[in-house]
């Protein structure tokens, strides 16, 4: 017999990058537990989502998805010298 999943249709996983359990919507989704996830809702190109995939067997919790995210970009800005400077 299988455990149900929470009422609110997440499905309990642990994050591919940092292995903190966090209540995922996308797994859910993809067993017709639920009707979407806040990492839809989560704009990403499909350059860096392809990246993360490559890099990452399942689903990354809220904090590490934006972190990761968040440094690609920051990354992006440093090679083009796009990386504000302050004080100037």
């Amino acid at each position: 017999m299988s455990a149900s999943p929470p009422s609110s249709g997440l499905v309990q996983t642990k994050c591919a990058a940092c292995g903190e359990e966090f209540g995922c919507g996308a797994n859910a989704t993809c067993e017709g537990l639920a009707p979407d996830c806040w990492c839809a809702a989560f704009k990403v190109s499909e350059r860096e989502l392809e990246e993360l995939q490559a890099s990452y067997q399942g689903c990354l919790c809220r904090n590490c998805l934006t972190r990761l995210v968040e440094d690609k970009r920051s990354n992006v800005r440093d090679d083009f010298g796009l990386t504000p400077r302050y004080g100037n």
